[in-house]
């Protein structure tokens, strides 16, 4: 998983992220819960 400021995409994209998902699902998955249990 990659992330980007948005403001790299343009003045529209300024106060967002981008995130690419260049992994299988199972990884993605398992990202996306540590990713849930760091925010609490």
């Amino acid at each position: 998983m990659c992330l980007a400021p948005g403001r790299g995409f343009g003045a529209r994209g300024e106060g967002y992220v981008r995130f690419a998902l260049v992994r299988e699902p199972e990884v993605l998955a398992r990202a996306v819960e540590r990713i849930w249990a760091f925010l609490g």
